[in-house]
């Protein structure tokens, strides 16, 4: 019983976030369920279209494309507008209806200033200004348009915006009535349309054009969360005032433009106890859809676009030339638009990720024709819902009494039939959305629930593991090696390393002035301070030798930064010494000072040691080299060098200047070894200027120019008079002045000690 009890308290937790309101998630909703959901429905659109096996064209749409090769020949878009007058004609021969998703928001008469300058100029000839008066009209290109489209079956778009800028003006707003033709009252409309999309302002046409069109329609797309158009609205509103899309308005006009039938929409039949009555369906006789409480439909694409179009698609370099068939837009309804990136009006949509926006428009027209947008019911939300409380208990109270192996084979059968009958029988005959993740998470995520119990056995493995761990790494690293997906392993292993050595300077010397308890405390605050930063760096530390310490990156957790944490680690090391020395002198005691050395390579890492003892170390060449990088910091007044793999990896990160190319004892190629100075996404001017600085005698001294290198020592000093790796190089400028090198010198640094 009480293990039933502690189910379903798990199943109210799981349950909760997945509950839906009509108009989206709640407050406790998860955004990923929601995207997984989202993804999901895409992959049904997708199906349903790939297992028609075939591709319609609809033979009631025409889409005449202004493609790139149509601009190349006439001109970007929009093309002027006698141009557009004469391409409408052309249009307007035998086809239906012409759509156009642009809209024509202010007057372009380019040549009626010119008219008047004329007129003033000729003002004494009452000939000239008459012939003058005769030729205007020709070339008013405005006029022209507007006569073409005066009473013709041309519908135009305009834009609404979210925020307050108001240009053009609105077109007529919406009238709906009911099945029986009545008009539906303000008070009923506002009560059923309070969820319809609202914008603040809009993008209309001149007055003129909307007078003179036959019809004008929104244009505007709903785009969800992600990015992506799965529903089209088809009513929205402005200061309270409702207007319909293109898309519906083409649908009004479409049986008969003479005659348009009035909008009609069908009240009350989906009622719901939260939300009241609302609008369901929508349309005009003969054609309505199901229409969301937000005044949109699901789209029902019918390809996918592109090469596997619904629509015929004709370029309008062929409308202009007249060398399409004859017949071509006989009675059709004709969709201008572009699928030209130039233009830019490509969309994200379930079925392709660059579907023309003309396209969207005429696949809601087709859908509005033939009823046959998706249906998702106001009230599925509360269906889904119950249905889920009422699997969520059933699994919670009967799983405890079954089998293991039994309630993952009822769960796996459960989660098939969710998804039979979701697409097979919903979606493919019905076309009614349902949603199927809330479903298949919580039969899933109250199953593993129900196998609580062994993961709490897992669990205790997992804390004795990590302190099987702790004797090896750091107890951070440790639980994070234990809670790894990845996994990992204790056995030696080659792989790329990063290994820092730091020591501090003359501590030996400094450890005489302490008492064994002052040093004693001196050395664990010291090394407490270092460790933290290795740790806050991802680090290892791998031992520590008296006042040294030794650590490496990228074992036993794969770590992709692992040379530029370690670079990074230095950095905060360096900074913790100073602010601990500078405590230390002000009661007195001699300052710190410490060198670090980093380098990368290939290097052997695991467990090693003898029976007796081990250590979970790392050995090779490039952890001899880190060795000597901190050994000869003080021969170049650095505080950290780098190598040169390290510096390869990380100079996007970090500010660095050329040290030097050294051989180290016990090598015979020589590396090159860099001193970071700096984060690149902090660096200030100053610091790019050092950087820069340095570069210069740097390259000087290599091509052997050591009177320039002297000459720019000379003045960094000046700059920089406490660098000391400057001092460094200016006494080997003036040496190989007083003595130059011999021809086959290079610039290569010896050390023969480690």
């Amino acid at each position: 019983m009480t293990r039933i009890i502690i189910n379903l308290i798990f199943a109210a937790v799981v349950v909760l976030p997945l509950l839906t309101v009509a108009s989206g998630p709640t407050i406790f909703s998860i955004g990923l369920f929601e995207k997984i959901e989202q993804i999901v429905y895409d992959e049904r659109i997708i199906g349903s279209i790939s297992s028609s096996q075939s591709y319609e064209v609809d033979e009631r749409i025409v889409i005449v494309d202004i493609d790139q090769e149509s601009i190349d020949q006439i001109g970007i878009w929009p093309w002027r507008r006698d141009i557009i007058a004469d391409f409408i004609s052309l249009l307007l021969g035998n086809a239906r209806m012409v759509v156009f998703q642009d809209r024509f928001s202010t007057r372009d008469n380019q040549t009626v200033s010119i008219f008047e300058d004329l007129q003033d100029r000729f003002y004494y000839d009452d000939a000239i200004l008459a012939a003058i008066r005769r030729i205007e009209p020709e070339f008013n290109y405005d006029l022209r348009l507007l006569n073409e489209i005066d009473g013709q079956e041309v519908i135009v778009g305009f834009e609404f915006d979210t925020v307050q800028r108001q240009t053009g003006v609105l077109p007529e707003s919406v009238e709906l009535v009911d099945d029986n033709e009545r008009p539906i009252s303000g008070s009923v409309l506002r009560s059923v349309a309070r969820n319809w999309k609202s914008y603040e302002g809009f993008l209309g046409n001149e007055e003129e054009f909307n007078k003179r069109a036959l019809a004008v329609g929104f244009t505007n797309f709903r785009t969800d969360a992600d990015g992506v158009i799965r529903f089209y609205d088809l009513v929205a509103s402005n200061a309270g005032v409702r207007y319909p899309s293109l898309g519906l308005v083409a649908l009004r006009y479409y049986d008969d433009p003479t005659l348009p039938f009035n909008f009609k929409a069908n009240i009350g039949s989906d009622y719901s106890l939260v939300y009241g009555s609302s609008i369901d369906r929508i349309g005009v006789e003969g054609h309505q859809v199901n229409i969301n409480r937000d005044g949109s439909m699901l789209l029902n694409f019918k390809s996918f676009g592109g090469k596997n179009r619904s629509f015929q698609y004709i370029p309008a370099h062929q409308v202009i030339s007249g060398s399409l068939p004859p017949g071509t837009l006989d009675d059709k309804i004709v969709f201008v638009g572009s699928t030209s990136l130039v233009i830019s009006d490509l969309w994200l949509t379930p079925v392709n990720p660059q579907m023309p926006g003309i396209e969207i428009h005429a696949t809601a027209l087709q859908n509005l024709l033939d009823s046959s947008a998706l249906k998702r019911g106001h009230n599925s939300w509360i269906v889904e819902n119950i249905l889920l409380i009422i699997l969520a208990g059933l699994i919670s109270v009967f799983y405890p009494k079954l089998r293991v192996s039994i309630s993952l084979l009822i769960s796996i059968v459960l989660i098939l039939g969710v998804y039979y009958i979701n697409y097979s029988y919903f979606w493919l005959e019905h076309q009614q959305v349902y949603r199927i993740v809330p479903f298949v998470m919580v039969i899933l995520v109250l199953t593993m629930v129900n196998l609580l119990s062994g993961f709490v056995v897992e669990y205790q493995q997992k804390r004795k593991v990590e302190g099987v761990l702790n004797q090896y790494i750091p107890p951070e690293l440790a639980r994070e090696v234990n809670e790894s997906q990845g996994g990992f392993s204790m056995e030696g292993e080659i792989r790329e390393m990063t290994i820092l050595f730091s020591d501090v300077r003359g501590f030996t010397t400094i450890s005489e002035q302490f008492k064994a308890h002052e040093l004693t405390k001196l050395m664990n605050q010291m090394l407490t301070a270092l460790s933290r930063q290795i740790h806050a760096n991802r680090g290892t530390i791998d031992k520590y030798i008296g006042d040294a310490v030794m650590a490496f990156w990228n074992a036993p957790l794969d770590d992709p930064n692992h040379a530029a944490n370690a670079v990074r680690g230095a950095i905060s090391m360096q900074q913790a010494i100073r602010k601990l020395s500078d405590e230390l002198q002000a009661k007195g005691s001699p300052a710190l000072n410490m060198g670090v050395g980093i380098n990368t390579g290939e290097s052997c890492v695991g467990n090693m040691g003898s029976e007796i003892r081990l250590s979970y170390t790392v050995m090779g060449d490039p952890v001899n080299l880190a060795s000597r990088l901190e050994g000869i910091t003080k021969q170049y007044d650095v505080d950290i060098l780098v190598g040169e793999r390290t510096y390869e990896l990380t100079k996007d990160q970090f500010i660095y200047r050329p040290v030097d190319a050294v051989r180290v004892k016990g090598k015979t190629k020589a590396v090159m070894i860099y001193q970071p100075i700096g984060d690149s996404k902090t660096a200030t001017n100053e610091l790019k200027r050092f950087q820069s600085d340095s570069l210069a005698y740097w390259q000087a001294y290599t091509e052997r120019r050591f009177e320039e290198m002297a000459a720019i020592l000379h003045k960094n000093l000046e700059l920089y008079p406490g660098d000391g790796l400057m001092r460094i190089y200016l006494a080997r400028a003036m040496k190989h002045l007083e003595i130059p090198p011999p021809d086959d010198w290079e610039p290569i640094t010896n050390f023969e000690t480690k």
